[in-house]
C-alpha cells in the first residue's frame, strides 16, 4: 500500500514546517489527499504549499494545546527546534526549550487527545548507550527527547517513534551557515571556504530519502519507539565530500582545510540499517550532483 493511500483523508501536523526537512515533507504531503497543517515561528503569507499555517512555538504550552486540540491530527511530525552544534553556554537555554520543552508539551497533549502516530525527529549527535556523554547542548537535549519518547510509549502507550536522522543534505537548504550550502555557495562565488580539518566521518543522507523514511515509519504500525535510523549505514569523511563538491562544481578554488578548529567531542557513527522496513535510494555522488545543480540555479536567479 502506497503513501498516498495510507495518508488519504488524514489530518497531518508538521511542526517546523518552514525548516529544511519540514518544508520538503510538507511539499510531499501536499500532493496527497490530506488535511495538512504546519507550525512556524515566522509569520506565513501566500506560501506556495497548500496547507493551513499556525504561527507560534510548540514550547509555548498554550499555543501547542490550541493547535493540537483544534486540529486533532492523525499524524504528527515534530521537526521544529533550534538546530545548532554550538557549544557556547549562551545557547543552552534556547536549545533546551526549543527541543526538550516543545517535545514534552507535544507528547503530553497528543497523548491526551489521541492520534495514530507521533514522529519525533532525533539526531546522529545523540550519545549512544555505550557513550553517555553528549558533546553539545543540542546532543543533550536530543538525548532527553529520546528518553521522554520512551517514557510516553511505555507508560502511557503513546504511539511515538523517535528516528535518528543522520547528516541530511540536498536542495533547498538556505541556511548558509550549514556546511554543504556554505561550501557550494562559496565555490560558486569563487571564494575559498574556511573549514576545519575535514577528518570527521559522517553518514550523509539525501533529503528525499529522509522524507521517504519519515513517512514510512509514520504509517508502519510495527514501529513504536523502536530504535530506527534514517541514514545509509556508511560514513564518508567531510574532506572527501568537500573534494567531491569541488569536482562537481568544476571550481579551481582550494578549500582552506584546517583554517577552523575542530569542534570538541564530535561523534563518528553510522546508521544502523533497517533494510526490511526502509532503505535509501540516492547515492552520495548523485545526491551531491543534484544539490550543486540546485544551488547553481538558486544563486544565479
Amino acid at each position: 500500500m502506497g503513501f498516498e493511500t495510507r495518508f488519504r483523508n488524514k489530518k497531518v501536523l508538521v511542526t517546523g514546517a518552514l525548516g529544511f526537512i519540514g518544508s520538503h515533507l510538507c511539499r510531499k504531503l501536499s500532493g496527497f489527499d490530506v488535511e495538512l497543517h504546519g507550525t512556524s515561528r515566522r509569520f506565513i503569507e501566500n506560501h506556495e504549499i497548500r496547507m493551513q499555517w499556525w504561527n507560534g512555538s510548540m514550547e509555548d504550552i498554550v499555543f501547542a494545546r490550541k493547535v493540537i486540540t483544534t486540529v486533532r491530527p492523525d499524524y504528527i511530525f515534530h521537526l521544529s527546534g533550534y538546530v545548532s552544534g554550538q557549544r557556547d553556554i549562551k545557547y543552552l537555554i534556547d536549545i533546551y526549550n526549543s527541543l526538550l520543552t516543545s517535545t514534552v508539551n507535544l507528547l503530553t497533549i497528543a497523548t491526551e487527545t489521541g492520534c495514530e502516530k507521533v514522529v519525533i525527529a532525533g539526531s546522529l549527535e545523540e550519545p549512544a548507550a555505550d557513550s553517555p556523554d553528549p558533546g553539545s547542548p543540542y546532543a543533550a537535549a536530543k538525548a532527553g527527547c529520546r528518553l521522554y519518547t520512551r517514557l510516553f510509549n511505555s507508560l502511557y502507550g503513546t504511539p511515538v517513534v523517535n528516528p535518528r536522522i543522520f547528516m541530511v543534505y540536498g536542495p533547498g537548504q538556505t541556511d548558509f551557515r550549514k556546511l554543504i550550502p556554505y561550501v557550494i555557495s562559496s565555490l560558486l562565488k569563487n571564494e575559498a571556504p574556511a573549514l576545519s580539518s575535514g577528518t570527521r566521518e559522517i553518514d550523509w543522507i539525501y533529503i528525499d530519502d529522509v522524507i521517504d523514511g519519515l513517512m514510512t515509519i509514520a504509517v508502519d504500525n510495527t514501529i513504536n519507539d523502536r530504535i530506527f535510523d534514517i541514514g545509509t549505514g556508511k560514513t564518508t569523511p567531510v574532506k572527501e565530500v568537500i573534494n567531491k563538491i569541488v569536482a562537481i562544481t568544476g571550481s579551481e578554488i582550494e578549500p582552506m582545510f584546517g583554517k577552523l578548529e575542530d569542534r570538541p567531542l564530535e561523534r563518528v557513527v553510522a546508521a544502523r540499517t533497517n533494510v526490511n522496513v526502509w532503505q535509501p535510494e540516492i547515492s552520495l555522488d548523485e545526491g551531491l550532483a543534484r544539490t550543486v545543480n540546485w544551488y547553481r540555479e538558486y544563486i544565479n536567479t
